[in-house]
């Protein structure tokens, strides 16, 4: 009766509103990742253009500053200028001065947009991968050429605590709601046997 469609309701509705959080909050995530890449991309203009290690540390150290980052790359057009790995981590790292080999790296070199890459069989389990191109203008013409790419790997356990969170308290949630509605069920049950 009026009581079980309550309860089938409010099932509906606590597995909705988990589905579409999680999909808010895996789509910030990725927004945010997109940022982080295009901003190290813009860092690393001087590091590829001069092929400078160097330069290419210093934008490295920054980037690695930020929260999830797990490994971060520049690339030149054949060679890895810089990377860098959080400690204790071997997140798709690579070595300096030598052409990129792995799936990541060579997306990274393709893009023609900042994109971010989530298939673990290409950053591993519980991480994502956000490749972006690197731009300069030409100082002879002044048109705006690809000059290399950055790959930035972000961990997902950050976003992964939120969504357990939020699915803990759906779950709460559900349960008291669910409570209530057998509560009324029950109300209305013995109100109908009165009558």
């Amino acid at each position: 009766g009026l009581g079980s469609s309550i309860l089938l309701v409010t099932a509906v509705m606590v597995v909705l509103m988990n589905r579409q959080t999680y999909v808010l909050l895996r789509e910030q995530h990725h927004q945010r990742a997109v940022a982080v890449a295009k901003s190290f991309a813009v860092q690393s203009q001087d590091a590829i253009s001069l092929a400078s290690t160097p330069l290419g540390e210093r934008a490295l150290r920054a980037v690695m500053q930020e929260e999830d980052i797990i490994s971060a790359a520049i690339f030149g057009a054949d060679k890895v200028i810089a990377s860098a790995a959080a400690p204790g981590n071997d997140a798709l790292e690579v070595e300096g001065g030598r052409p990129p080999s792995d799936p990541a790296s060579l997306r990274a070199l393709e893009s023609r947009r900042p994109t971010v890459l989530d298939d673990p069989g290409i950053a591993g389990p519980g991480r994502f991968v956000v490749v972006a191109p690197v731009r300069a203008t030409a100082a002879v013409d002044g048109v705006e050429r690809r000059i290399g790419a950055v790959r930035v790997v972000m961990s997902t356990a950050s976003m992964d605590a939120k969504i357990a969170d939020l699915r803990k308290d759906g779950l709460l949630f559900g349960g008291l709601v669910m409570l209530l509605g057998t509560g009324l069920s029950y109300f209305l049950a013995q109100r109908k046997v009165r009558n």
